[in-house]
Order: C-alpha cells, then sequence, then structure tokens
C-alpha cells in the first residue's frame, strides 16, 4: 500500500503533500526496524530522490537492501539495488549504475515479477546511455517496453528510448518514441516524465531547423520543473544544455530571450501542442 501511494505521489506529482504525510506518518511509529517503518522510509525517500536530496535517499534505500539481504528476499534486494542505482544515476555515476543494474538484474533471475524486471533493464537502458553505449540502452529499453505494465511505466520507457535513439543519431526513431512518451506521460499524470520527454523534444526541434521552438519547449520545460519542485536527470540536464547553447548561438540574443520567455508563460496542454507540432 505504501509503495502504491508513494508512485501516485510521484505520477501526480503531488510531492510536498505525500512527503507531509508520510513525515507525519513516521513521527507515530517506533523507530524499531519495523517492516511499516522501513516501508514510509522507503517512500519518503523516493520522494527525496526525485527532489534532488539524494544522501537522504540513498541512507532509506539501504536499509532497505540490508533489511532485503537478511530476510532472503531477492525481489526486495532487486528493487533496493535499482534504487540504489537511480540515486547513482542522479549522481551521474553511470559506471556503478550500471554494476548495481546488472547485480540486480542477475539476483532478480528467479523472480515471477514482470514490473521488476521492466523497473530493472529500464534502467540499465537509461545508465547505458550514460556511459555511451547505445546501442545496448536502446535494446534494454526495448525489452523493458515489452513488460512496462501501465502508462506510466511505458512513457518512461518511451523517453530513454528517444534518449538512446538520439545518441544512435536516428532521429526519426527519436521523435516517434518523445511524442508516445509526452502523450503517456499526460495520460498518466508523469509530468517529470513530461519534462524529460519535452527535453528531447527540444532537441529535436533544433535538429530540424526550429532553433526557437527548441529555446520556447526548453523555457516552459524549466517553469514545469520549477513548479513542481523537481530536478532534471543528469543527462536530460546536460541535452537541454546543449541545445540551449547551440540555439542561441543561431538566434539573435534578443530573439532567444524572447522564444525563453514566451515558453515560461505556455500551460502544460500549450506547450505539449507546441512541442508535439515541432517534431511531428
Amino acid at each position: 500500500m505504501l509503495r502504491a501511494l508513494s508512485k501516485f505521489w510521484l505520477a501526480r506529482d503531488h510531492l510536498a503533500e505525500g512527503e507531509n504525510l508520510l513525515e507525519d506518518a513516521l513521527a507515530r511509529i517506533p523507530d524499531d526496524g519495523s517492516e511499516i517503518r522501513l516501508r514510509v522510509e522507503l517512500a519518503l525517500g523516493e520522494i527525496a530522490m526525485r527532489r534532488g536530496r539524494l544522501e537522504a535517499a540513498r541512507l532509506s534505500v539501504e536499509r532497505w537492501l540490508r533489511w532485503g539481504r537478511a530476510k532472503g528476499d531477492a525481489s526486495e534486494v532487486a528493487y533496493a539495488l535499482s534504487s540504489l542505482a537511480s540515486i547513482s544515476m542522479r549522481e551521474a555515476d553511470f559506471a556503478t549504475s550500471v554494476a548495481l543494474l546488472e547485480e540486480a538484474r542477475e539476483v532478480s533471475l528467479p523472480v515471477d515479477d514482470a514490473r521488476l524486471h521492466s523497473n530493472i533493464v529500464g534502467n540499465l537502458g537509461y545508465a547505458l546511455s550514460g556511459v555511451g553505449q547505445y546501442e545496448r540502452a536502446a535494446n534494454f529499453c526495448r525489452e523493458s517496453l515489452d513488460l512496462s505494465p501501465t502508462a506510466s511505466d511505458a512513457s518512461i520507457d518511451h523517453a530513454n528510448l528517444g534518449l538512446a535513439l538520439l545518441g544512435l543519431r536516428d532521429i526519426e526513431g527519436a521523435s516517434y518514441h518523445y511524442r508516445l512518451a509526452i502523450a503517456q506521460s499526460v495520460e498518466s499524470g508523469y509530468f517529470f516524465t513530461l519534462a524529460d520527454a519535452l527535453a528531447g523534444a527540444a532537441a529535436i526541434a533544433l535538429e530540424r531547423g526550429a532553433p526557437r521552438a527548441a529555446l520556447a519547449i526548453l523555457g516552459a520545460t524549466f517553469s514545469l520543473r520549477s513548479e513542481l519542485g523537481i530536478t532534471a536527470e543528469p543527462l536530460e540536464h546536460d541535452l537541454g544544455v546543449r541545445t540551449d547553447q547551440v540555439a542561441r548561438s543561431i538566434l539573435r540574443t534578443e530573439d532567444a530571450a524572447e522564444a525563453w520567455k514566451e515558453g515560461q508563460l505556455l500551460t502544460v496542454d500549450r506547450v505539449v501542442e507546441r512541442a508535439l507540432a515541432s517534431i511531428d
């Protein structure tokens, strides 16, 4: 139940609400190492990671990992290793992430849990993009998509696959998967995935000769993240910085500033329309 609630708060980006409720719950539970306390700490850790407080997230996940190993529960160990890998990815330590995810994949082999396997191979796909292994990254993202149980999970996989295909210079393929990521993240309320997909859409807009549209989309993405109180994933952050720099080198200074400001004023619906029109 707590894992489901934390996923709901992440999906709907009600992060402050979720954090407050979980902190209230934690204050009422004795610090006795019980499973219920661990689950509350873990849910808080997931929110902390999304908001960029990585050390707080790491402490809760490491406790989870020790608990799972003490129980001999392969599923819990694999989920914890995958979560630790996500924290390393947030620190842009992709080599460590790949190693943790390969261990998680090995541990999870006996477990009959499609969502767990999707989580691990999807994260592995993203981490491999971080070390420049784009072909392997794309293959793992596709494998995760085959296992994805929900639109929200699929939206992440499509965004990650779009990123890998950008690395392979397959602009048409990347555009296709970013369109799906945008549509499914809006459908499921995964606005943090929407922000990642919009960063990819801005890069494609620039590739297609639309630097003004690229900057407007990036301006809207910056505002969306600020409103949600979330930080960009490292690879999307770097992609956004590169796109911004190239677009500004093409446009006059005042035109670039105007495009960015225009994007910051767009509603979510309008930026989605703008992004989809720019990459079609």
